[in-house]
């Protein structure tokens, strides 16, 4: 260093290898301190996108659990979409003051085009009891406009409330609502549901993906 500060105040200049040796620590510094940023910036941007995705999860789980637990359903059947379980169907005697003996309430728990979808309470007469076995559709497989989400400002869906998450988030086709059974059984009085949520997000420029599992009973 004396060397140095000497040399520069007789203002000798530096020999060309001297220069050459300077740029080669400077770029080895420059170069050490970059890698350390962008690897820095790289995992902020994975636990962040991590955490996201672990809140989201925990949203539309709490949503089903609180779904469930308000709606105190008599029986559970299950939702399928071919043989794939996307859903739930609850079912309980209906509420209402005066309803006739049979009368039934229904609300499903489906996901549906990468969408968690809780379903509004809807009353069965006794008489059509049978659509409660009968094929167990989802809702939205009706005809295009009969059914509107809440994601959907064109208008009001009157059968099931969407589960909104942050953008660009969503639930991949692996992802499965399904009661945990042996016996084959249309419907359960008691009993565990599992969820399987395979949650993705590409909002931070890489796709990052999370399969959460969760199983609660009822």
């Amino acid at each position: 260093m004396k060397l140095f500060v000497e040399r520069l105040r007789s203002q000798n200049g530096f020999t060309l290898i001297e220069v050459l040796a300077a740029l080669l620590i400077t770029g080895i510094m420059t170069a050490v301190i970059y890698a350390v940023a962008v690897f820095g910036l790289r995992s902020y941007l994975q636990i962040n996108g991590e955490n996201i995705l672990r809140a989201n999860g925990d949203i539309l789980t709490s949503s089903i659990i609180t779904q469930l637990y308000d709606f105190a359903p008599e029986k559970v059947r299950q939702i399928t979409s071919g043989d794939h379980p996307v859903g739930i169907r609850l079912e309980r005697a209906s509420q209402l003051s005066g309803s006739p003996a049979g009368d039934m309430e229904i609300s499903d728990i489906y996901i549906y085009g990468g969408v968690l979808y809780i379903g509004k309470v809807q009353q069965i007469a006794a008489v059509n009891k049978s659509v409660l076995s009968s094929g167990l559709q989802l809702p939205s497989d009706a005809a295009p406009g009969s059914l509107l989400h809440d994601n959907n400002h064109d208008g009001v869906d009157d059968l099931a409330r969407a589960v909104v998450l942050e953008n660009r988030l969503q639930l991949d086709s692996g992802s499965t609502i399904a009661i945990q059974s042996q016996d084959g059984s249309t419907f359960y009085t008691t009993g565990i549901i599992n969820v399987l949520l395979d949650l993705s997000n590409d909002s931070q420029g890489q796709d990052q993906q999370m399969t959460l599992e969760s199983s609660f009973g009822f």
